[in-house]
């Protein structure tokens, strides 16, 4: 979990483009982006385990 409230969560959001919130990322190993989820409504957590490994 990151927060937006803190200047270390703020840069993190901007490096993935996170314009709104609440949001989820599927990333890969290697920091890459799989699958961004932003606003309203989520995934469903079985959506997301889906890029789990």
């Amino acid at each position: 979990m990151v927060s937006l409230n803190t200047r270390d969560g703020a840069a993190t959001a901007s490096l993935y483009d996170v314009m709104s919130y609440p949001a989820i990322l599927a990333l890969a190993d290697d920091g890459s982006v799989l699958n961004v989820w932003q606003g309203v409504p989520l995934p469903l957590m079985n959506e997301v385990a889906g890029y789990a490994v």
